[in-house]
């Protein structure tokens, strides 16, 4: 024992006498009722009674066992409160009641052995404001948070920690999980970024962690179990540099290496693991089991080496990816370059680019889409110094980029589109190079390219692409929700919604559906388009292009709560232009402002200005110009032109109570417009164009002396108030006419006496229904009845057969009957006869209850099936529908040339379409399987596929339906179709023309398409609705059932732009939280992973 020992003990004794002195005089004060108070001071250990009188413990704080360290002050283990200390600036606290750590705008420089921050056990850390640990000690070692024995937990959604110093060897370590749930990190190290001896679990925030060394390994995550990443940001570049030929250590650089697998089922990930050294070295972005299933990922391994045989790897090890969009490059002079290597590599879904040495030095270069396989990549090797060929192969590898092709466009068009990109780039000294594309089934082009002995093969995924350029880019099914990269645009494609959001564009693109001339544009849209304005807009066109257009599109709609500013003043000017024939402008409830060298606001078509503020200037010719009609509607223009204000080649201007102002150097206008709506019109006319001597006019002046004004303005005024009229003479009680003989009640008809119905004899039926008999036997019903084509004729072509009998019923009620098959023979109709064979609901309910399978055959007369009707006793038992009558009579014919159903297939001879006609309407009582015999057919046989759709004369079109396009028709000359709901079906052995077809995601409806809401005035709420066809049904998830096979999966996804100012929960229910303007997202994921997306703009009002 030391000295030291010693009298430490001695002191500790002699404080303890003193207290136990003291007992019996605080003993007594208790006994008198007074409360025992004593206080510790955290720095001198100063006890004090009651009393006050003061005892001094020579013990402190740090010499009991300590729980945290930060800097070099240790806390103990029960210790609550504020910690301060050296090298500790801002806010630090302790909890010990929940191990949290809160740094509030903290700075901790100081280090104990290399490390800022330790804790024995587990530790969860709280971050408010910005916190910076920076390790300024001599020693290198040491994480710069540290948690021996326990997991660590980081959190802090508006916290942000940055960790650097040169000699931060790690930045976090746990001895069991560590846990990011939020929060921005910013970690610098030499060794590890993240290490954990449990799992690393991600799950929001943004982290950044750069690992870098001149020697040895670095990793930037590295954990014994495994790596999960669910949601947030996380960028990781470890790199390791060594020049020191001297040098024998391994050199090896990893972004993340996790003993029991990397799995990233969200958020954006991207990894870049690099070397650079004279000795060997291996690198790898990730080193682990991989799996991949949503989100987006980018992994790059770099090597650049004078002796490497250890390998380049994007990632090594097997991966499987089922969703989410991943990209894998690996570049490399030496030893094994591969983008993925591993035993086995599976595709399910999702999209994957894997490179090697895109760069050109190896020309191998492939890429996945969509993929189900399992397969082993082998790493292809071609030394292109040996072969001049390689080298102009690469050079071409690389210079295809993307390939854009219009929306919605056929297979034929695409592959056109391909062929077409490829052999353009195959000029100078590419031009001796072959290429072979290939259509591949998932959408996919395989491109080989072969020079001499050498080829290679390039998969090329195209771009959708919509018809509608904003700025200098198209926009593309990948760009649409964020168009030019900064938040200010965005298209939805399925209610063609341009969304302009404080938008400032200055860049053009050329229209080329007009090569005479050169057409240069803002906006450019070849199809009908409505722009949704928010906040404050602007457009500038002064390219050097002939034509300069604001906006150059088809029918166009402005709408929004917005204001749009245009210039358009070089070259030959336009602020809007609507170019199509047929194109027309409408403008509601916003402010345009559109200033063209030519015209501000021009239209092949009519111009509707409805509720708002339209200034419109041309410096050469009009303000406005129009060849259509012009509609102003309680609304404020001014036009002002060179030539005219107002021109219009149909002279068919209105104008309803509105303010108009029209300045023209020629002439206002060289017509007189329609004036309606104002209660006090005023009319002001001038032949100086500034109006500066306008005096007040009536109608007849404006109609006699329309030619000489220069000035005119419309408007509303505010007449005097009139004097009171004088009461008018009431007038004479007129004289009452006599009253008018009253008719006499005309005779009652005597009721017709109907005949009794005989078969035998001919005699009618009181109403067209047959009685049918029916006979049982083992395995069917057989119904009969008396129908010949005397009868069909007797009784106009119109009867009807019930399928209902006792015996049918009773037939359904027995239990060793698993279905009830029922046969009925149809004579040889004409084309007139309507025949209604009615299934009546007893039939149907009887089933259902008793779970039955129901099957209807209805024969010709030479005993062939027409038509089958099932109804399955599972898809009876799911549906929710009312059970009612069903009129199984359907008819089948070629569509006659010059109908709708194949106007636009004539270019295509070879179609066959089919009309089949069903006489029950509406929706059926669940689905049914109809097979159709269409055998006879010209132009249908066996092996044939055909290509359903449902027609909806509602608005003339066809509908598109789930799993409308797998029927084939079968070896006996038959077509099996699914359907819940009846009236025409179009069977075409091609795919239908666009045009004719209204697309499953067009079919469904969310409204509302804009909304305002207020806080103050209790309307802070808004349910939005998604309605969906019967053919569709909203799921929870898209591998859950429907209730009827036939119908197809939706899921719906509600997401707001800023949740400060309004929430969407998942039923669409908006709730406004504070002023301002936000987007809601609807996405609309169907059974087939095709999405509608549409935008709400919500506007919250104080």
């Amino acid at each position: 024992m030391t000295k030291f020992t010693c009298k430490k003990l001695l002191s500790l004794f002699v404080v303890l006498c003193m207290i136990l002195t003291l007992l019996p005089m605080n003993s007594m004060r208790v006994q008198a009722g007074e409360a025992d108070s004593r206080e510790i001071s955290e720095e001198s250990g100063e006890v004090k009674t009651a009393s006050g009188v003061a005892i001094t413990m020579t013990k402190s704080m740090s010499e009991e066992p300590f729980n945290i360290r930060v800097g070099n002050k240790e806390i103990i283990s029960t210790y609550t409160g504020d910690i301060t200390g050296d090298g500790i600036v801002g806010t630090v606290t302790y909890d010990s009641d929940t191990n949290t750590l809160t740094l509030n705008n903290a700075t901790i420089t100081e280090a104990n052995t290399g490390t800022i921050i330790y804790s024995e056990e587990s530790l969860n850390i709280k971050l408010e404001g910005l916190n910076v640990l920076i390790n300024e000690d001599d020693i290198i070692s040491g994480n710069a948070i540290y948690c021996a024995n326990g997991g660590l937990t980081l959190s802090g959604n508006y916290g942000s920690l940055v960790l650097y110093g040169a000699r931060v060897t790690g930045g976090l370590y746990a001895g069991e999980d560590i846990n990011i749930l939020s929060g921005t990190y910013d970690i610098t190290s030499i060794r590890e970024g993240i290490y954990a001896l449990g799992n690393i679990n991600i799950s929001d925030g943004t982290v950044s962690i750069k690992v870098e060394s001149s020697s040895a390994r670095n990793w930037g995550i590295t954990c014994e179990h495994a790596v999960n990443i669910s949601g947030g940001t996380v960028d990781i570049t470890a790199k390791s540099t060594a020049t020191d030929t001297g040098m024998n250590e391994f050199i090896s650089a990893y972004g993340i290496e996790a003993k029991q697998g990397v799995f990233i089922s969200g958020g954006k990930v991207k990894i870049t693991a690099e070397t650079t050294t004279v000795l060997d070295a291996a690198t790898y972005g990730i080193y682990s089991y991989a799996e991949i299933s949503d989100g987006s990922v980018n992994v790059t391994a770099r090597s650049v080496s004078q002796y490497n045989d250890s390998g380049t790897y994007g990632i090594l090890g097997d991966t499987n990816f089922t969703g989410g969009t991943i990209t894998v490059k690996s570049f490399g002079d030496l030893g094994s370059v591969c983008a993925l290597a591993g035993s086995n590599a599976t595709f399910s879904n999702g999209i994957v680019s894997a490179s090697t040495n895109p760069d050109g030095s190896i020309p191998v270069d492939i890429t996945f889409e969509n993929i189900n396989a399992s397969q082993l990549l082998v790493y292809k090797y071609l030394n292109y110094k040996e072969n001049p060929d390689v080298a102009v192969i690469v050079s071409a590898l690389n210079a295809i980029g993307e390939v854009i092709v219009d929306y919605d466009s056929e297979q034929s068009e695409r592959l056109i589109a391909v062929e077409t990109y490829v052999n353009d780039l195959l000029t100078g000294p590419a031009a001796g190079i072959t290429a072979n594309v290939t259509p591949d089934d998932d959408g996919t082009y395989e491109v080989e390219l072969s020079k001499g002995l050498v080829s290679a093969t390039i998969t090329i995924t195209v771009t959708e692409a919509y018809r509608i350029w904003v700025g200098d880019a198209r926009v593309t099914v990948d760009n649409a929700n964020d168009v030019l990269g900064d938040g200010t645009v965005s298209y939805s494609h399925y209610d063609n919604t341009l969304i302009l959001s404080n938008a400032n564009i200055n860049e053009t693109s050329e229209d080329t559906s007009n090569t005479a001339v050169q057409n240069h544009a803002c906006i450019i849209s070849r199809d009908s388009l409505i722009i949704c304005l928010i906040g404050e807009n602007r457009l500038t066109a002064d390219s050097l292009g002939t034509n300069n257009f604001g906006i150059r599109s088809s029918d166009l709609t402005i709408e929004g709560w917005g204001n749009l500013e245009i210039t358009s003043t070089a070259g030959t000017g336009y602020g809007i232009a609507i170019y199509n024939n047929n194109g027309d402008l409408t403008i509601n409830d916003v402010r345009v402002t559109a200033q063209g060298s030519f015209s501000g606001i021009y239209s092949f078509g009519n111009i509707s200005i409805n509720g708002g503020v339209v200034d419109a200037s041309g410096s050469v010719y009009a303000g406005i110009l129009a060849v259509g009609d012009i509609t102003i509607d309680n609304s404020n223009v001014t036009a002002i032109g060179e030539d005219y204000a107002v021109d219009c080649s149909s002279q068919n201007v209105i104008i309803n109570n509105s303010t108009v102002t029209l300045k023209g150097s020629n002439k206002a206008m060289g017509f007189v417009p329609e004036l309606t709506g104002y209660s006090n019109l005023q009319i002001s006319a001038d032949s100086n164009k500034e109006g500066t001597d306008a005096s007040v006019i009536n109608e007849t002046e404006l109609s006699t002396n329309i030619s000489d004004y220069k000035y005119l303005m419309f408007e509303n005024v505010i007449p005097n108030t009139p004097q009171e009229p004088i009461n008018p003479t009431n007038p004479t009680n007129p004289t009452n006419p006599s009253d008018p003989t009253n008719p006499t009640n005309p005779t009652n008809p005597t009721n017709p006496t109907y005949p009794s119905y005989d078969i035998n004899t001919g005699s009618p039926a009181p109403t067209p229904v047959l009685k049918v008999k029916v006979k049982m036997t083992d395995e069917d019903v057989q119904v009969e009845a008396d129908l010949t084509r005397d009868v069909i004729k007797y009784y106009n072509g119109k009867i009807t057969l019930p399928l209902t009998a006792e015996e049918i019923l009773n037939a359904l009620k027995k239990e060793e009957r698993s279905a009830i098959q029922v046969g009925i023979n149809l004579p040889t109709q004409s084309d007139e006869t309507e025949l209604n064979l009615i299934l009546e609901s007893e039939i149907i309910q009887e089933a259902k209850d008793n779970k039955k399978d129901i099957i209807v055959n209805v024969y010709d007369s030479d005993n062939k099936v027409l038509y089958s009707w099932t109804f399955d006793k599972t898809e009876l038992a799911n549906s929710d529908k009312d059970i009612k009558d069903v009129n199984l009579s359907l008819k089948i014919e070629k569509a006659k040339d010059g109908t709708h159903f194949i106007e636009e297939q004539k270019a295509d001879t070879d179609t066959v379409a089919l009309v089949v006609d069903f006489a029950h309407e509406g929706i059926l009582p669940s689905q049914a399987s109809v097979r159709i015999y269409v055998g006879d057919q010209e132009g249908i046989t066996p092996g044939t596929k055909v290509y359903l759709y449902h027609y909806n004369d509602s608005i003339g079109k066809l509908e598109t339906i789930p799993y409308g396009y797998q029927a084939i028709v079968d070896k006996d000359g038959y077509i099996t179709i699914n359907i819940l709901q009846c009236s025409d079906y179009v069977v075409y052995t091609k795919k239908a023309d666009s045009k004719l077809f209204i697309s499953l995601r067009k079919q469904i409806k969310v409204t509302p398409t804009k909304t305002i809401l207020s806080i103050s005035n209790g309307k802070n709420k808004e349910k939005i609705s998604v309605k969906l066809p019967v053919t569709l049904e909203w799921v929870s998830s898209l591998d859950k059932p429907t209730s009827q096979s036939a119908i197809g999966g939706v899921t719906v996804k509600f997401t707001s732009s800023n949740k400060k100012i309004a929430t969407v929960d998942s039923l669409g229910n908006i709730k406004a939280k504070a002023p301002g303007e936000v987007v809601i997202t609807v996405t609309i994921t169907l059974y087939s992973n095709k999405t509608k997306i549409v935008k709400i703009p919500v506007k919250i009002e104080p």
